[in-house]
């Protein structure tokens, strides 16, 4: 619920809407989105999800040296 976003890639791929801070916007495209679902696109552009398993291993490794 802002008129703002810091995460422009998300709202450029499709995985996040800015919509209003106004409720009746809100609403209205709360309903448009229930009685038709968008399309998620397949893949992230945030990466895969696997970063903080990338970084453990790192660290761990860094505490083996």
């Amino acid at each position: 619920m802002r008129t703002l976003t810091e995460r422009p890639e998300a709202v450029r791929e499709g995985f996040v809407k800015v919509v209003s801070i106004n409720h009746l916007v809100i609403l209205e495209e709360l309903k448009r989105i229930l009685e038709n679902p968008p399309r998620l696109p397949s893949k992230s552009p945030f990466g895969d999800g696997k970063a903080a398993v990338r970084i453990l291993r790192i660290m761990k490794s860094k505490l083996q040296d």
